[in-house]
This record gives C-alpha cells, structure tokens and sequence, in this order.
C-alpha cells in the first residue's frame, strides 16, 4: 500500500510539474526572443549610427580642429542630428534585427524545436512587436521633449532672437505682414493691408517701422499710411499709433519650433490656431498623423522580417533575406519621404500622406505571412 501511495504522489508530481512548466513556457520563450532580438537590435543601431556620425566627423574635420570652440559647437550639433539620425535608422534596424535573431534561432535548429513542441509564429513575434512599440515610444519621448530642450540650451542667441516673418489675417478685411519679431515682445517692419469687402480693391496700407507690446496694448512706431481712392492717393505720417492687442492678430513671440518636434497636443492645438487664422497647415497635420503611423510602421518592418526570416530560414539562405531588408529599408524610407513631402505641399491628404506608406508596407507584410502561412 505504502508503495502504491508512493508512486501515485510520484506521478502526481509529475504532472504538476509538466503543467507548470506547461503554463511557464511561452513566457520563457518570449523572453528569450526577446534577449536575441535587442542583442542584435542594439549592434545594428550602434553600427549604423557609428556610420554616419564618422562621415560627419570627417565632413567637419576643419571646424573639430580650430579651437575648443569650434569642437564644442560640432558635439552640440551632433548631439541635436542624432535624434533625427535614430528616427530614420529605427525601422530598418528593427527588419534587420529581426531576420537575424530568428536567422540565428533557424541556424542551432531552434525553431523547428519550438514548432514541434507546440510553440507557433505568433507567440514568437509578439516580444519583437511590443519591443518595437516601446522603441517607437522612447523615441517619441526624445523627439519631443529631449530635442526642444537641447534647442532651448543650445541654439545661438541671435537664432532664437531673430524669427522668420509671417502673415496674418485679421477680420474680413485686413491683412498684415510681419518682417521681425523676438522675444521681447517687439516687431519690425510691420505692413497693414485693407481692402474694400464689396469690391476687394485695395483701400489702404500702413507701414509701421517698428512695435512693442506693453499692457495689452501695441505701440508703433514710424507710421506711414497711404490711402487710396479711385485717380487718387494720400500719404500720412505719424510719430506712433497705439492698437488694441485684442484688434492685433495674435503673433507668437518664442522660437518657433519645426512641428516635427512638437508634442502631440501642442501640434493640434498650434494646427487648430493657424487653421482659424487662414494659414496653410497642410504639413501640421501630415506630422500629426506621422506621429501614430510612425508606430505602425515599425510593427510592419518587424513583421516583414518574421516573414522573411521564416521564408529564407527553411532554405538556409539567411544572408538572402538579410540583403533583401536592406532594400525594403531603402525603399520605405524613399517612399515615405515622397509621401510626407507630397502631403506637406497638399497634393495628397495628409492621412495619405502619412498613412499610405506604412499601408502598402503593411499589405507586402500580410501578403508574406499569409504565403508562409505564419
């Protein structure tokens, strides 16, 4: 009897054992794939930045060598292009890693263990796909909120006092154009254009020579002010004219700041004002809808990689499908310049423009996995 109970409790075990295991399994795996996939994701990135940032030292080899000064501005400078150098490197990095991590599981044979023992292609992506989710997420942290710091601290002093003119338009019938602003709440060569709503012809321009804003209220000074009639013109000259800041067009007086690196409120918030304000804000929202496809896209490159790596793996030809990537990555880093560029100018629709090359990316990955039937 004693024996019996004995190896009842023994099998007993066992089975708990198995179940557990069972259970613990896929976990190990993915975090072994895991493992793999950001070994080769981290060589490939530092590879590929190491490229580039040698090129650039070689291109600034006069300023590096001038004087301390020199070398200084070239690291603050090379610090602020390496953000924009990993956004564009990311997604081939992540394809590339990706066919070699599982080129490297095909290699030692396995994968075709862990097909056997139950494990499918799914439960060995999803690491690799949320990987490149939280990859796409520090990014956006960098891009976002690293960059425009790093800007605020090291951008030159007449740079972020000197900012580039602009239009507004103010009610059905004025329109002004401003030459300087800067931060200190001051414009320079300032015009007013009125023209007649009936008629549309112009009716009146105003030059001011220079304006400061100072409790709600804008001071001009140097006025020139031509009207004009049918067969005529007048021409007055005054020492100042006092505006109203609520009768002024609301004028941002900070840098200003490429919409590339504004936050995602901030983007459609600045989109919604200059939208009112009669500008063109065709590249804003492009940008705001990169910003979610951006996401997209680095999921797609990981699941073309899968497909691929799966493809090739079978035949043993890895470095085939290794050389493949490399072209997809070229090719979907032209193409997506290509749409964002034609959104930006407003000949595409700026979901188009920034959805339409993570789309067709991502019917090719469909497309693949359904023929390895993944």
């Amino acid at each position: 009897m004693l024996g019996i109970a004995l190896r009842f409790s023994f099998k007993e075990g066992i089975l708990i054992a198995l179940l557990v295991f069972r259970h613990t399994m896929p976990w190990l795996i993915s975090r072994y794939v895991a493992s793999e996939f950001l070994r080769f994701f981290t060589l490939l990135l530092s590879a590929f930045v190491m490229m580039i940032l040698v090129g650039n030292v070689f291109n600034h080899l006069s300023d590096i060598f001038a004087d301390w000064a020199g070398f200084l501005r070239f690291l603050q400078e090379t610090v602020l292009q390496l953000p924009m150098i990993l956004e564009l490197v990311i997604p081939v990095t992540i394809l590339l890693a990706t066919i070699a991590a599982f080129g490297s599981l095909n290699k030692t044979s396995e994968i075709t263990a862990l097909y056997a023992s139950g494990i499918g292609g799914w439960t060995l992506i999803t690491p690799i796909l949320l990987l490149s989710i939280l990859v796409g997420l520090a990014n956006y942290g960098v891009q976002h909120y690293a960059v425009p710091w790093m800007k605020a601290q090291w951008e030159p002093e007449e740079a972020r006092e000197r900012m580039t003119s602009l239009w507004r338009v103010s009610g059905a019938d004025s329109l002004y154009h401003i030459g300087l602003r800067t931060a200190e709440s001051k414009l320079r060569e300032v015009t007013l254009f009125r023209w007649s709503p009936e008629t549309y012809a112009l009716e009146e321009r105003v030059l001011f020579n220079s304006g400061a804003l100072q409790d709600e209220q804008w001071t001009f000074k140097q006025v020139e002010q031509n009207r004009f009639r049918p067969g005529s013109m007048s021409i007055q000259e005054s020492d100042s004219l006092q505006i109203k800041q609520a009768d002024f067009p609301s004028v941002n007086l900070s840098q200003s700041l490429n919409p590339h690196y504004l936050p995602l409120e901030v983007l459609y918030q600045e989109a919604l004002r200059m939208q009112e304000e009669g500008q063109n804000v065709a590249r804003y929202w492009v940008e705001l809808h990169q910003k979610f496809s951006y996401h997209v896209a680095l999921i797609v490159m990981a699941l073309i990689g899968f497909a691929l790596s799966a493809s090739h793996g079978r035949r043993g030809t890895t470095a085939e499908s290794l050389a493949l990537s490399c072209l997809l990555g070229i090719l979907f880093w032209m193409l997506n310049q290509i749409f964002l560029a034609l959104g930006s100018t407003g000949l595409l629709a700026p979901w188009l423009a920034a959805w339409g090359n993570s789309l067709l990316f991502l019917g090719l990955a469909l497309l693949l996995l359904g023929r390895n039937r993944l």
